[in-house]
């Protein structure tokens, strides 16, 4: 008997095992508990041995993978009684299996159940026997709250043992069972087991490019569904990626959900920037949450996925506009680049006909003189994957760029973007078919750009400003010739209605730029040409243009003033050379046309004196044209500059309110003089103050 005993304590030890790692690997709230009395009735030749039998049985379960397949454990005694009155045999059974539930409606569900374990017999003063068990069977649940199910379970159970050397069947029964289910964790608390149901998120691509995109758009969606029998209200639903989020973000709040109502809500992302140092396609942990009130209970559902978030470099080209958070215009390696070429060239040459270009031409020479190479990828070409929205492209960044000194038509449009934008230069993508490059404004309209320049088809017109077109692929053939291909491409997309225009800083708005620190591209900077090179290649490429346009231009004038000769148009002439950086030119036309006292003429005479730095000479030159057209913006602004730089602060500052009257647009690029110490909201400096403007009416 003392062996039984053992036995026995070794199944009810067992037992409690199991009992104490469910409640701490699987989760109290997922259990079910269930107690049940036992009616077994024997079957086959048992029926002829055992009356029937009576007992209970205790038994633990839980979901496993979905809510229609649950794992289970049981221990189970009961007392049989034998034929004409011979005693009774006691069973003590161990064993587990599962539950899958096919049907369910309302308050009712149908399950099956197969099981298997072992069972100790005790009968009189004989061995106890030890052997292994089967069962299966029918449950019919009635659920009579969230805590409690009451359900009636037949079952057949067959105990196998070894008898003359054969395995045979020891007793066969048919069982019926009423059972009272519970989960305990419910009884009497607020913490039940949510029926809200997380389905599986879609989720899109995930660029970190463009991280600070995905805190006001959406990275996917997922759906709910409430399988609660009632309304739940107060839903509020939580994205997390722990490994890029500080903590988890509140995707939406939904007042209330009808019974087997689904809703669909976008999934929005606050990701770090340390998002940025993926350099291969990563998969990473996502949860999804959603907390929610039903019967006065708080519950909270959660959902763990897969997210795949591509690597720093890729994009795809369902809007070119992405590309914009490439621009990286305040990298400081960018801006140390970008801002020593142009002051390299603004210190060793003139300032001549329009800033934006003097400063596209420079950096678009010094690219070249530090050796960027075209090279275009197979596996990342914009020809093809601009076809297929979904398809997935490498781009570098500019700094990239520079470091590996080669790249294809995006990257190195990236790059010199990002340079004219470090110096304030504004640009823009082009697209044609198959094809981006960049254009980059000249901060002029389409009448101001026909002043300066002999022929405007090379410049492109687009929101009342003129852009100028540089095919940079076409690096190493110099500024003008990427200028020239530049606009034959957008002309030859333009006639069949394939182009694209996207301004940079509108894009960036939705794309803001990205930039992250790169230990690998820190020698960069030191790879910058000397002024020498770089100013001598502006040079170079300058005289090519000012002997393009200026001819065409000078030679219409001329014919002009030899047909109907006037103060205008000598003037006029005085102008172009002037904007050429041709000042002893410039200065001969002026002083002709000043002989008749024509204002503009006496306003461009003193904006010499004004440029060799003869204050007084160019004051007294306003002064006069003063005399003559006291109401001019134009006048009053040049007396109201060179007074400023004569120090005479109050008289300038008297002529300078007198202008602000006339044209307050004007006069704001010098309201340094009016003592607000800005122009356009940022100090004077020095070359402001020394640019002038030539009047031409």
């Amino acid at each position: 008997m003392g062996f039984c005993i053992k036995k026995a304590e070794q199944l009810y030890t067992f037992f409690a095992i199991f009992l104490l790692v469910s409640f701490n690997v699987f989760g109290q709230s997922d259990l079910m508990f269930s107690v049940s009395p036992i009616y077994s009735i024997p079957l086959g030749t048992s029926s002829e041995i055992y009356q029937f039998g009576i007992g209970g049985d205790l038994e633990v379960s839980k979901p496993i993978y979905s809510e229609s397949l649950a794992a289970f454990g049981n221990l189970q005694y009961s007392n049989i009684s034998l034929q004409s009155g011979a005693g009774s045999m006691n069973l003590v059974l161990l064993g587990g299996g599962a539950k899958y539930v096919p049907y369910t409606s309302g308050i009712f569900s149908a399950s099956v159940f197969a099981g298997a374990g072992g069972y100790l017999g005790f009968y009189s003063d004989n061995p106890p026997l030890v052997n292994p068990y089967v069962s299966t069977g029918l449950s019919l649940d009635f659920a009579l709250s969230e805590s409690f199910k009451l359900g009636i379970k037949p079952a057949y159970k067959n105990l196998i043992a070894k008898r003359d050397g054969k395995i045979t069947s020891f007793y066969t029964s048919s069982d019926v069972t009423i059972q009272v289910s519970f989960n305990p964790s419910n009884i009497g608390s607020g913490n039940r087991r949510p029926k809200l149901k997380i389905q599986s998120p879609d989720f899109y691509q995930v660029f970190p490019v463009i991280y600070k995109y995905y805190d006001k758009h959406p990275i996917g969606s997922v759906t709910l569904k409430n399988e609660e029998k009632t309304r739940i209200k107060d839903v509020q639903i939580e994205f997390l990626v722990p490994q890029y989020m500080e903590g988890p973000r509140v995707i939406a709040v939904i007042p209330e959900m009808k019974p087997g109502e689904e809703v669909t809500v976008p999934i929005t992302a606050l990701f770090r920037n340390d998002i940025l140092q993926i350099t291969e396609k990563d998969s990473v942990q996502a949860l999804i949450s959603a907390e929610y009130s039903v019967s006065s209970a708080t519950v909270t559902a959660k959902r763990n996925e897969s997210l795949k978030i591509y690597d720093r470099n890729s994009i795809n080209w369902n809007d070119t506009r992405k590309a914009a958070a490439f621009i990286t215009a305040k990298d400081p390696t960018i801006l140390k680049f970008a801002r020593n070429v142009t002051s390299e060239v603004a210190k060793k040459s003139s300032r001549v006909i329009n800033q934006n270009l003097t400063d596209g031409i420079a950096i678009f020479e010094a690219l070249r003189k530090y050796g960027i190479e075209y090279k275009v990828d197979p596996d990342s070409s914009y020809a093809q994957l601009s076809e297929n929205e979904t398809a997935t492209d490498y781009l570098q960044f500019p700094v990239q760029t520079l470091d590996y000194q080669t790249g294809d038509c995006d990257d190195m449009s990236i790059l010199y973007s990002s340079m004219l934008e470090a110096v304030s230069v504004e640009t823009a993508f082009i697209t044609t078919p198959g094809h981006i490059y960049i254009a980059f404004n000249l901060g002029l309209n389409k009448k101001q750009a026909q002043r300066i320049f002999s022929n405007t088809e090379n410049i492109i017109f687009m929101e009342g400003k003129g852009w100028i077109p540089v095919e940079v692929t076409a690096l190493k053939s110099g500024f003008l010739k990427a200028w020239n291909l530049g606009a034959r491409e957008w002309r030859e997309a333009e006639s069949i209605g394939k182009t694209g225009f996207f301004p940079i800083r509108k894009a960036w708005v939705e794309y803001e730029p990205t930039w992250f620190g790169s230990e690998e591209n820190k020698t960069v900077a030191s790879r910058i040409p000397d002024s020498r090179t770089i100013v001598n290649a502006y040079k170079n490429s300058m005289e090519q243009f000012t002997r393009m346009q200026i001819s065409p231009l000078v030679a219409k004038i001329e014919d002009m003033i030899k047909k109907r000769p006037s103060a205008r148009l000598v003037n006029r002439l005085g102008t172009i050379y002037a904007t050429y950086g041709m000042l002893d030119k410039a200065k001969r036309q002026f002083s002709k046309a000043a002989q008749s006292n024509y204002v503009p003429a006496l306003v461009n005479l003193g904006n010499i004196s004004y440029l060799n730095g003869k204050y007084s000479d160019a004051l007294k030159l306003y002064q006069k044209a003063y005399r003559y057209n006291p109401d001019s913006t134009a006048v009053l602004l040049a007396v109201a500059r060179a007074q400023f730089e004569l120090e005479k602060y109050p008289e300038a500052r008297e002529y300078y309110k007198q202008a602000e009257l006339l044209d307050p647009m004007a006069a704001s690029k010098f309201a340094y003089i009016g003592g607000s110490g800005g122009s356009n909201g940022r100090a004077a400096d020095a070359n402001e103050r020394l640019e002038v403007l030539w009047a031409d009416e």
